[in-house]
């Protein structure tokens, strides 16, 4: 089974959540009673929403579908079947404007939130994406059987991005990456993994300090406002 993937809206009371079938759930996390539940994609396992909880992406085994919402009332928008499988990366960016989606293959996409229009692809599977606070920056992570890439892009003076490091600058990380956090000033990046290292990463630089060396694994991370 997969793992459920869960959004918080705003008031924090109603969570919304898919666990590899086929519908999106609104719980109510006060009294644990399902709320509501509205077709999505097959075998959804990834949701996100936009910044302003307006808008709600969720990725499933081959298709991303998106809905605007207002509140628990989802109006859906449009869905996209991009030719790759597992949609598990998934990020708006901080204006709500694009929606990147990446998964275990060898591109993400981003596409303009509004209408599904693709436009750009970027040559490198995101099985997590992450923008930076002020969306002037996109990280990617793909996993892989020899290698772990995880690169750093930057949005040029024509909007599009193009890649700034591969993180570290050879290009292999040999744990697999289980949490990635901007800085709220986008200068920094904090990555956690499956051997306890979280690390700090200079957007500028691209190197890297280790901060833990024994955290949890599979770490969740955040910065403190």
């Amino acid at each position: 089974p997969s793992e459920p993937a869960l959004a918080l809206l705003p008031d924090s009371r109603v969570s919304i959540a898919v666990d590899g079938h086929d519908d999106v759930q609104f719980w109510n996390l006060e009294t644990g009673k399902l709320l509501d539940a509205i077709p999505g994609p097959e075998h959804g396992f990834a949701a996100t929403l936009s910044a302003d909880a307006k808008r709600l992406a969720v990725g499933g085994m081959q298709e991303v579908w998106v809905w605007n919402l207002d509140g628990r009332k989802a109006e859906f928008l449009w869905k996209v079947k991009p030719g790759e499988l597992a949609y598990k990366g998934l990020s708006f960016s901080p204006d709500g404007k694009t929606l990147a989606v990446g998964g275990d293959g060898s591109t993400t996409f981003l596409y303009e939130a509004a209408t599904g229009t693709k436009v750009q692809t970027l040559p490198q599977g995101g099985y997590k994406v992450e923008f930076s606070p002020d969306g002037s920056h996109l990280v990617t992570y793909c996993r892989g059987e020899a290698k772990c890439l995880l690169r750093l892009w930057k949005r040029g003076e024509n909007g599009e991005f193009v890649e700034s490091h591969v993180l570290p600058g050879g290009g292999q990380v040999r744990e697999n990456i289980s949490g990635l956090a901007f800085s709220p000033d986008g200068k920094t990046l904090a990555t956690s993994g499956n051997e306890g290292e979280i690390k700090l990463w200079s957007v500028t630089t691209g190197k890297a300090k280790v901060l833990a060396t024994d955290a949890p694994r599979w770490a969740a991370l955040a910065f403190d406002d």
